[in-house]
């Protein structure tokens, strides 16, 4: 289980310095002991109350409660949540919390968790800021879940797998494997493949779903990190054929790109 949960951990880490995002990793096993010392505080403080078998926490004028031990004696994901957070209030010295999660789980966070977390003094809203960000779900062109043909969820590896591949197709149509070096083919692929999957993520209303089409980001017109990098590049080259100033300046350049609201 050991060796399972290491080799999952190191190709996480894997996938997201591809994407150039540091993680600092910490599994459910870290909050074991953490989560055993929360419930005994709980119960002796007679927070918790017994319900078929359960061990649940109710928040003040809330009638959906957290189950904090279940009848077999195991504990949940309200269990670690309420641990963790008092892991980094109280331990790292949080002062600024944010949560990112599907759309789903509001009411969880909003009326039942933090208010819990509150009760218990774990929480105190005046000192510690807690940003609950939501997200929609990827639908696929079909307009359903984002899966495999088989049905399955995509997994971020086989994401970014697929858009190296359809990058470098696109980039093989329009010749530049002709004039690019073999290194610097590379890194133009590496730099389509995953700039249109980050852009196309990050356009579109964050809470909104979307539907996810790689010939609709990998496009070279319109609203596409593709057509940002074509301009870019054609900027870059007109800088440098009229000595206007190093191209190597854009490197500190911000570009933003504003969208409208809906």
């Amino acid at each position: 289980m050991n060796i399972c949960l290491s080799k999952y951990i190191v190709e996480s880490c894997q996938v997201y310095a591809r994407l150039e995002v540091r993680t600092e990793a910490c599994g459910e096993s870290f909050y074991q002991s953490r989560m055993e010392e929360l419930v005994k505080d709980l119960d002796s403080r007679g927070l918790l109350s017994l319900e078929d078998g359960r061990k649940v926490m109710y928040a003040e004028n809330c009638t959906v409660p957290l189950t904090v031990v279940k009848s077999d004696g195991g504990f949940t994901y309200d269990t670690s949540d309420m641990a963790c957070i008092k892991y980094r209030i109280h331990e790292l010295g949080a002062q600024w919390l944010v949560y990112v999660t599907d759309a789903g789980q509001q009411q969880h966070f909003k009326v039942s968790f933090l208010a819990c977390a509150q009760r218990a003094g774990i929480y105190d809203p005046s000192a510690v800021r807690v940003d609950h960000v939501t997200f929609g779900v990827v639908l696929g062109e079909d307009r359903k879940k984002f899966k495999t043909r088989s049905g399955d969820t995509v997994r971020l590896v086989e994401l970014l797998e697929e858009g190296l591949s359809r990058a470098e197709a696109v980039l093989r149509e329009k010749g530049r494997h002709e004039v690019l070096t073999p290194h610097e083919f590379e890194k133009a692929k590496t730099a389509v493949a995953y700039g249109c999957i980050k852009y196309a993520d990050l356009c579109h209303d964050r809470t909104r779903d979307y539907i996810f089409s790689f010939d609709r980001m990998l496009d070279f017109k319109g609203n596409t990190a593709a057509y940002l990098l074509y301009a870019l590049t054609r900027i870059c080259s007109i800088a440098r054929t009229g000595e206007l100033f190093s191209c190597q300046y854009l490197d500190c350049c911000v570009i933003l790109v504003l969208i409208p609201g809906p």
